[in-house]
């Protein structure tokens, strides 16, 4: 009986050590660290990839539009749909019932006309989620995480 609690004990233990991203939005990982901690790993992470990262508060950072890499760009026939820029969210929460935070990467294009103008009116457009009917992009959002990892591992 002891073996049996101690084999659910580890079971346990190992459900919560997750080490690779989930997500078809929005990608997360549990990391060791503290909230606060990877939002500056992630804009040192970021600074160092071109990127201008303005963190919101200790556990929210977003960039300034920057080049959505030339080989993820698709053919399209509408160009205004498909922006050439995205921003890039970074989020990290405290974990609730174990030690470190988990990291949340994502993605939004942001369309080539912000704001159109339709008669005396002008209409918002909203940014674009990259999701993963877009797994050329989605990789491009897991390598911006591994970079944050990388940073916040002091592996740089």
């Amino acid at each position: 009986m002891r073996r049996l609690g101690m084999l659910a004990v580890l079971a346990a233990v190992a459900a919560c050590a997750h080490y690779g991203w989930d997500g078809t939005q929005e990608l997360s990982r549990s990391m060791p660290a503290p909230a606060d901690s990877l939002v500056y790993a992630a804009a040192r992470a970021l600074r160092a990839h071109g990127y201008e990262p303005r963190i919101v508060n200790g556990q929210l950072l977003v960039t300034m539009p920057h080049a959505v890499p030339q080989y993820t760009r698709p053919v399209s026939t509408n160009p205004e749909m498909d922006g050439d820029t995205w921003v890039i969210q970074v989020q990290a929460e405290p974990n609730t019932l174990r030690a470190g935070s988990t990291l949340k990467v994502a993605a939004f294009i942001v369309p080539k006309a912000a704001a159109t103008a339709s008669g005396d009116s002008v209409r918002q457009r909203q940014a674009i989620p990259v999701d993963a009917r877009r797994p050329d992009l989605m990789r491009e959002v897991q390598r911006v995480g591994d970079w944050i990892v990388e940073e916040s591992d002091g592996k740089h």
